[in-house]
């Protein structure tokens, strides 16, 4: 706002004799903070079958009927690795398309709002 000649006009903004400018300062601030973080998202780890899948630094998930879940930065890359952990079953395979094809470790890429793996002992 300016005032006469150019000048800028000083506001005194004052609601119910607050200062107004330093709580929209703190909106603002507040807004810009949220507008900042990075979104979570949710790694969802199964496992039908005797075993364990190890999911980097997160931790393990154990079976039988294993169902573990970490909140994780969208966009973070994470390790899977099967574990054999009863003599009669051996990992058979990854049961979701994000892990198909592979026959041991597996590297996924978190997306929001969950990203779902499987892994199957027999």
């Amino acid at each position: 706002v300016a005032g006469s000649c150019g000048q800028p006009a000083d506001i005194d903004a004052r609601v119910d004799g607050a200062d107004a400018t330093a709580d929209a300062a703190r909106l603002d601030a507040a807004v810009d903070a949220a507008v900042d973080a990075t979104p979570l998202a949710t790694l969802r780890v199964l496992i039908s079958g005797r075993g364990r899948v190890v999911a980097g630094t997160l931790g393990q998930c154990d079976g039988p009927s294993g169902d573990c879940s970490w909140d994780v930065e969208a966009g973070v890359m994470v390790d899977l690795v099967p574990v054999d952990t009863h003599p009669q079953d051996t990992f058979a395979g990854w049961s979701t398309a994000n892990c198909a094809g592979e026959t041991g470790a597996c590297t996924v890429t978190i997306v929001a709002p969950q990203t779902l793996v499987g892994a199957t002992f027999q």
